[in-house]
Formats: structure tokens, C-alpha cells, sequence
């Protein structure tokens, strides 16, 4: 069986199958955690979110090895039907480059108790081709609204190994002795005598394959499952999943507090460290495609004499927000084209259908720099109409915690996790142009491609009118794109500039 080098070491090729959908509040905890356990390929299948797990993925796939794939292909129905299409399209695809398959969910997070790493745990198990890991149900530990941090640091309390849930597995699966038959999600159709707990014994399945007819083991191995979390957690849940019905007793079954497990908190540094390289992956990728959308707005305003889509923040008792780029803090002003000595305008930008971005133009700089550009993020936004003008509340990314604008003060705080009316915000014009070709003329580093000399700048609203005055536009219409590349750059735009005007003509 094929096996690679990473530095000094021989490991195991595996990977984590998943589906999902809206688990953006256990997600970077999920990725984050299996890639310090050694896990460095993930093959998700995204089954339709709404939530910012799609971007999110996207962003990841930067510094992760993920195959992402939307679970649509699998056709319409129920979700288990597409969670098995899922698996068994795994398991048939990447039967050739990986030796072993894990599929679990975004809220199962497995754990060694005798290993540091899954190739490790992997090495005692070359005669087997199944590995049967049980469950470990975890409860609130008493949190009723969400609790900052990650999961496995915020959830630290679990039910008895004699739990009704405890006996259900996940498992590792070799997918080349996989014979296609489909059992469940919990176990696979492999040879019996080739199917081990994660202790190394037989399995031995109880009246339900998947489900232990024994005690399970936690010694080795467990999957910490993460199901209910706190009770606010619970409600969003069975907001989503009305076909099911949950009730306060499922919550009080499922809430298993029994035991304190504090094993995890061991990694929680190095944890906190890669959730944080994991936003910053994030941010960097919106930032890039937010000046991407921002260029390709101001050359059609510009081509097409289109309105900008640029907007601003006015809050429920009509005031605007405002940026103080020395305490990098939000304000609120009377009037957004006048913010005080102390502040910038703040404009929104729609790049998507739920992500919003602030980008602070400084009129004292000249330019727009990443320090000034701020993701308000994968806003659960409360589109909840008032007045027949949609409002919106934002949270920042990796918090749940919302932007109040304080009524009868300046302040703009980031401390609630319930919305209000007043917490609400309206995306409206703004007042004039003016501060928008502002921005438009401020192309500088953010807009040089890479190759252009280093500090060269230009003026990007001059440069289009320059173009638009000779009447070169006409001509590049009628010639070819290397051609009509070098026309433009002729006048002063460079690379990145002179490619999106040419894909622009008309």
C-alpha cells in the first residue's frame, strides 16, 4: 500500500470524509483540530449552506488540502440519501490515493488518548481493514447561550461509557476492500474477520450493525460528539430541522454532563494558534476578492456610467458609522460625509448574497492598504424587515458577539448575542458621489500586479478617461487580447487594470 514522506517520517495516507451543511460555528474547530492530529487531506462535501461554510472552504483550501465538492450532485431528497451517495462516491474515487477513509460529521471530533498523531494510531492496524471508533456523547456543560472559543475547549463535560449513545461507532475504512454494499453510516460491508475496535479487539455488533454490543473502549481512541451543545445551539438546530421533532426532553437526553474531560485543553494552545492562521486565510482570501469586485465596480461605473454599489451604515436612531484608524475602533457621526478629525467614512461593499466588507478609504493616505479593510464577516444576518427596508445585524468572524451602535453616545460596541430592533443597521446611497470617486481614483498597491515595478502607482479614474478620450475603446473591440493588452497598457494601466477593461468592453 502506497505511502509518502512528510520531512523525516513515514505516514500513512488518510483523509476525513464529510458532508455538511451550516456548521460554520464548529467548523474552524473542526478543521483546525484533525489538522493538529496529523490529518492533511479533507474531501467535504458542502450540501448546500447558507452560513458562510462554502467560503469559508474555499478560503481554507489555501493552507489545507481539501477536495471540495458540492453533496448537489447526489440529486434532490433526503440528506441521508446524500450522505450515503456521498460516502460511497468517496470511497470508490480515492480508492487508489488514500489507504485509509475516515467519514464522520462536522460535530464529531475524534481524539487519540495513547498517540499524538493518526499515523500513529494507524501503524497497529495494518492487518485490519475496518476500525470501529466509539462515540463519546458530550453535553452543554451548563452553557446556555453559544460560548466563545473552540468547542473541544468550550464542551468539556460527557456522558458514561454505559450511555445509550456511547455504543455507536464511526470508522476508519480501507476503501479498497470496501465492496459497495451499503449498511450505514456507522459501519461498512468488510470482511468480519478484518473489522477491530479502536483497541485492537474484534468488533462484535449488537442487534444494529454500527452499534457495539459491548462497552465501549474509550482507552485508545473515542470520537467526541458534539451533537447538543449549549441550549441555544439546540434551538438553532431544531429551528433548521422542523421535520424533526425535538423537544426539551430530547435536550435533557442528550445533555450528558457526567463526566469532566480536561485531556483536550492539552492542545488548546496550539489549537488557538491554527484557528487563527485558519481567519487569517479567510480574511486575506475575502480581501482579495473584495478588490477584485471593487475594481470591476469602478471600471463599469466608469465604462457604463453605472450607480456604484458602494453603501453605508446608518443605524435604527440614524446615525452612521464612522472608522478611528488610531484606535481601529467603529463610531458613530450625525452625517457620514463628515465624520470628525478623528474619523473615516465607512462604506459597505456587497460582494456576495450574505457577506458584507468594510473598506475604509483614508483621504489622508491616498490609498487603500489591508490594515484599513475590515471583514464584518459571515454575518448571521437578521433579515428581518422593518419599515419595508431590510436591516441587518453583524458579527465579526470567529465571534458570535454582534455591533450595537449605543443610542445617545458615539460608542459602537461588540458585547451581544441577542438581537434587538436597535441593534439593526440599514445599507443605504451615499449621500454623493463624491466620496465614491474618491475611491475610485486610490488605485495604488492594491491594484499593481505582480511583475509591475516595485512603488509604481498611477491614477486609475485618469488612465480610463484617458483611454475613453483617444477612443480606445473602439479599437480594442476590434483587435485581439494581446493586442488590445498592450493599447492599454500603453496609457499607463497596468496588468490587472488593462485585463479587467479589456474583459469589460462591449
Amino acid at each position: 500500500m502506497e505511502r509518502y514522506v512528510l520531512g523525516c517520517e513515514m505516514r500513512k495516507k488518510v483523509a476525513i470524509v464529510c458532508i455538511l451543511k451550516n456548521e460554520y460555528a464548529v467548523l474552524p474547530s473542526w478543521l483546525c483540530w484533525h489538522r493538529l492530529l496529523g490529518f492533511e487531506h479533507f474531501i467535504i462535501f458542502d450540501d448546500g449552506s447558507t452560513d458562510g461554510c462554502w467560503e469559508l472552504l474555499c478560503a481554507a483550501k489555501k493552507i489545507y488540502n481539501i477536495d471540495l465538492r458540492l453533496a448537489s450532485i447526489f440529486g434532490p431528497g433526503e440528506y441521508i440519501i446524500r450522505q450515503e451517495e456521498a460516502y460511497k462516491f468517496a470511497l470508490s474515487t480515492y480508492k487508489d490515493e488514500f489507504e485509509w477513509l475516515l467519514p464522520i460529521d462536522a460535530d464529531e471530533f475524534i481524539n487519540f488518548n495513547q498517540v499524538q498523531n493518526v499515523s500513529t494510531f494507524l501503524e497497529r492496524f495494518d492487518h485490519v481493514d475496518g476500525i470501529a471508533v466509539n462515540w463519546c456523547q458530550y453535553g452543554s456543560s451548563g452553557h446556555v447561550l453559544d460560548p466563545r472559543g473552540p468547542v473541544v475547549e468550550a464542551y468539556t463535560r460527557h456522558g458514561p461509557p454505559e450511555g445509550v449513545f456511547a455504543s455507536h461507532v464511526k470508522s476508519f475504512v480501507r476503501p479498497e476492500a470496501f465492496t459497495g454494499n451499503w449498511i450505514n453510516v456507522h459501519c461498512f460491508d468488510l470482511p468480519s474477520d478484518r473489522y477491530v475496535d479502536a483497541s485492537g479487539s474484534p468488533v462484535e455488533w449488537g442487534l444494529t450493525p454500527g452499534i457495539s454490543a459491548r462497552m465501549p473502549n474509550w482507552s485508545a481512541a473515542k470520537i467526541m460528539h458534539f451533537q447538543v451543545r449549549s441550549m441555544q445551539s439546540f434551538v438553532e438546530r431544531t429551528k433548521k430541522h422542523r421535520n424533526l421533532s425535538y423537544t426539551t426532553d430530547i435536550f435533557r437526553q442528550l445533555d450528558t454532563n457526567h463526566h469532566e474531560d480536561l485531556a483536550p485543553l492539552a492542545r488548546a494552545a496550539e489549537l488557538d494558534i491554527e484557528i487563527c492562521r485558519l481567519h487569517k486565510a479567510v480574511e486575506h482570501s475575502l480581501i482579495e476578492k473584495f478588490l477584485q469586485c471593487l475594481q470591476d465596480t469602478i471600471i463599469k461605473n466608469y465604462i457604463e456610467s453605472k450607480r456604484p454599489t458602494l453603501r453605508v451604515i446608518k443605524s435604527f436612531h440614524n446615525t452612521y458609522l464612522a472608522f478611528d484608524p488610531i484606535d481601529d475602533s467603529l463610531f458613530q457621526v450625525e452625517d457620514v460625509g463628515l465624520p470628525d478629525d478623528r474619523g473615516l467614512p465607512v462604506y459597505i461593499f456587497k460582494a456576495f448574497d450574505f457577506v458584507f466588507f468594510i473598506a475604509f478609504a483614508d483621504k489622508r493616505r491616498g490609498d487603500i492598504r489591508a490594515p484599513l479593510i475590515d471583514v464584518i464577516g459571515f454575518a448571521r444576518m437578521a433579515v428581518t424587515g422593518f419599515d419595508q427596508s431590510e436591516r441587518y445585524g453583524f458579527t465579526r468572524i470567529g465571534s458570535q458577539f454582534l455591533y450595537s451602535a449605543e443610542m445617545g453616545t458615539s460608542r459602537v460596541t461588540v458585547d451581544k448575542v441577542l438581537w434587538s430592533s436597535w441593534e439593526m443597521f440599514e445599507l443605504r446611497d451615499p449621500p454623493s458621489t463624491r466620496d465614491f470617486e474618491e475611491v475610485a481614483g486610490i488605485w495604488t498597491a492594491a491594484t499593481r500586479s505582480p511583475g509591475d515595478e516595485a512603488g509604481a502607482s498611477f491614477d486609475f479614474r485618469s488612465a480610463v478617461q484617458a483611454v475613453d478620450a483617444r477612443g480606445i475603446f473602439d479599437e480594442i473591440r476590434a483587435i485581439d487580447k494581446d493586442d488590445a493588452i498592450l493599447v492599454l497598457r500603453s496609457v499607463g494601466l497596468d496588468k490587472g487594470c488593462a485585463n479587467a477593461i479589456y474583459n469589460n468592453r462591449r
